[in-house]
């Protein structure tokens, strides 16, 4: 991974930390299941405007704004496993 993935693999995860459901957080891990727990530095302040401001949460946006994705973009299946293959010689 470059630096400029990790730094945009990082945001993504504040996004995703700060303005998804706990249930639409794991279908971002579940494409990118081995950033899972990688240090994101402190969202409290977002985490707060979003309270302050008292913003929808992310099945609202999903039910109200873009309602369409989740028939056109099915949520993926939970991970059972992931690694390498490697074949044998």
């Amino acid at each position: 991974m470059t630096d400029g993935d990790a730094v945009l693999l990082k945001n993504y995860m504040r996004v995703v930390e700060v303005w998804l459901d706990p249930e639409y957080r794991e279908y971002f891990y579940t494409r990118e299941p081995t950033i899972r727990g990688y240090p994101i530095g402190n969202v409290s302040d977002q985490v707060a405007f979003k309270k302050r401001h008292k913003c929808h949460n992310f099945k609202w946006f999903l039910d109200n704004v873009a309602y369409e994705v989740l028939e056109k973009f099915p949520a993926p299946p939970p991970n059972i496993g992931w690694g390498e293959v490697r074949t044998v010689s």
